[in-house]
């Protein structure tokens, strides 16, 4: 554990290629109101040995946004979150439901936990006779 460090760096573009495999490894796409957020969130590299191992984002200094590792540090993940959550004093974590890595970390160590915000999304198999309206047209219209 000794072998990772938090490394501040400018902007998001100094993540990019780590933050594309996160973003690439959600099971949904990212959600709006935390991309807002994100844009003006203090970033940060974690490294192990001077080599990327994963990043963290954070805003108004105590919300932890996003948190992602490398597959090959993933077996860190617990660990890493509680040196975060400790170094950084880190109050309240925005989670995804669908960032299995960040949730199931979060479980072991939330003090409460409360939605605040749910998501339906609408899944359409292609082929099924809905498909048929145009993505423009409002919901009781079709193309004739």
């Amino acid at each position: 554990m000794n072998h990772f460090v938090f490394e501040e760096v400018v902007s998001l573009s100094e993540i990019a290629d780590l933050r594309n495999q996160y973003l690439d490894k959600l099971l949904e796409a990212q959600e709006l109101y935390l991309e807002l957020r994100i844009r003006n969130s203090r970033v940060f590299v974690i490294k192990s040995h001077n080599q990327p191992a994963g990043y963290f984002l954070i805003e108004d200094s105590t919300t932890l946004l996003e948190y992602y590792l490398t597959q090959d540090n993933l077996d860190q993940a617990d660990i890493l979150l509680g040196k975060i959550t400790e170094t950084f004093s880190i109050q309240k974590v925005l989670c995804k439901s669908f960032d299995h890595i960040l949730l199931s970390c979060c479980v072991g160590f939330q003090k409460n936990v409360r939605a605040i915000g749910v998501l339906f999304r609408e899944h359409k198999e292609k082929g099924h006779p809905s498909d048929s309206r145009c993505s423009n047209d409002p919901p009781g219209t079709s193309q004739g």
